[in-house]
């Protein structure tokens, strides 16, 4: 479909003026991957935008002063909590820097805090609780948001398999909610590719009550507010831009962390720690602290199926798949029952500790009065003494 006003036509990417620059034009020829030079030309765009200067105006600029610039950017993004971001544009910016031979020179500490991110990164991570998941849940701001941190936790999945997630995957276990207390999940290599490569067809996971209740309120208000009519194909989680244009659209593979990083700081978890594969650990911590056996936790978190015990496992066996999830504590009821125990134990302690204050008080009281009792005594038998020594 061609035309003027052509709304289908595809848009150039936001870095294409700068490509008209020689000096970026040879940097990328040395580059040579088509796939490097995409990521690293959206990253360096970003920087100059930033940075209202042209890439000849950043090759002429004072070195110390570069620096500065380019510092203030890194800064600025790991305080939102972009963390990948800033290992990213740090490896770019050297790069083009370093290709024209106006290298910046790092400090060690300076390249510890910016290049070895992703190590410190993972050497950092904050796998939260079931009480810190609900509370970063309380805490989130969208419908859509609270629905996709209780599924992302409750399914156990991957990143890339709940962006992937589609009407076709949920709607039968919608239906069936309120009578079974769960949805199970059948997941293909058509949600989560990765496990193409494991060679086996599906896995099976599940979400228990309060991640099936937030994803159907959040259905239902797509259906209610904004007048959607669910195809089988069509995705769960998508866009909410204020604009309609952006909206409904599949989410990027940023958002997951934009939503966990914004409930993590908002409970005053550090959003730096804690990631989308945070939740995967924390589901898996959860299973194996319900004590279920290694071959049902490794089917539900979609790994290798090769070191399951056949004799006493069947992936299809849905019956008894969800019998051992639901073995795990998913509940906000279960999580309130645990903190009330946990409060319990708190206050028996507090309050022996304070019989024990007051009993040690008493024993100091009764080893006063003890002294009290011989110094009268001693008193009477110096009187008596007086008495008998005037008689």
């Amino acid at each position: 479909m061609a035309g003027k006003n052509n709304l289908f036509e595809k848009k150039p990417p936001k870095y294409q003026r700068y490509l008209e620059y020689e000096a970026i034009t040879e940097w990328l020829d040395d580059l040579g991957s088509q796939k490097t030079i995409k990521p690293y030309m959206y990253r360096f765009a970003s920087f100059l935008r930033y940075s209202k200067l042209s890439p000849d105006q950043l090759l002429e600029m004072d070195g110390e002063e570069l620096k500065k610039i380019v510092k203030e950017y890194l800064n600025k993004k790991q305080k939102q909590g972009r963390q990948g971001m800033v290992h990213g544009v740090f490896n770019t910016i050297n790069s083009f820097l370093n290709f024209h031979n106006k290298p910046i020179k790092w400090k060690r500490k300076e390249k510890r805090k910016y290049h070895v991110l992703a190590m410190n990164r993972v050497a950092q991570q904050h796998i939260p609780s079931n009480e810190e998941i609900y509370t970063m849940v309380d805490s989130a701001r969208t419908t859509r948001n609270r629905a996709f941190l209780l599924c992302l936790w409750q399914s156990g999945v991957r990143n890339n398999c709940i962006r992937s997630w589609d009407y076709a995957l949920v709607k039968d276990g919608l239906e069936t909610l309120d009578e079974k207390g769960y949805i199970a999940l059948k997941i293909t290599a058509k949600y989560d590719s990765k496990i193409s490569s494991y060679g086996f067809g599906a896995y099976h996971t599940f979400l228990n009550e309060e991640a099936g209740k937030a994803l159907k309120a959040y259905i239902d208000y797509r259906k209610n507010i904004e007048g959607w009519q669910p195809k089988d194909d069509d995705k769960i989680f998508v866009t909410e831009a204020h604009e309609k244009a952006k909206r409904g659209k599949p989410l990027g593979k940023n958002v997951p962390s934009y939503i966990i990083k914004a409930s993590a700081r908002a409970i005053g978890l550090d959003p730096e720690n804690i990631t989308a594969h945070c939740f995967r650990k924390a589901f898996n911590m959860n299973l194996v602290k319900a004590g279920i056996q290694q071959n049902f936790i490794t089917h539900f978190l979609g790994h290798n199926p090769s070191n399951s015990d056949g004799a006493y496992f069947d992936p299809n066996d849905v019956e008894n798949l969800v019998k051992q999830y639901q073995k795990a504590n998913w509940s906000r009821e279960g999580v309130s029952r645990l903190n009330g125990i946990e409060r319990e134990l708190k206050q028996t302690k507090q309050e022996k500790e304070f019989l024990q204050e007051q009993v040690e008080q008493m024993r100091e009281e009764m080893e006063e009065m003890r002294r009290d009792f011989q110094a009268m005594i001693r008193e009477m038998k110096e009187i008596k003494e007086l008495k008998k020594e005037k008689q």
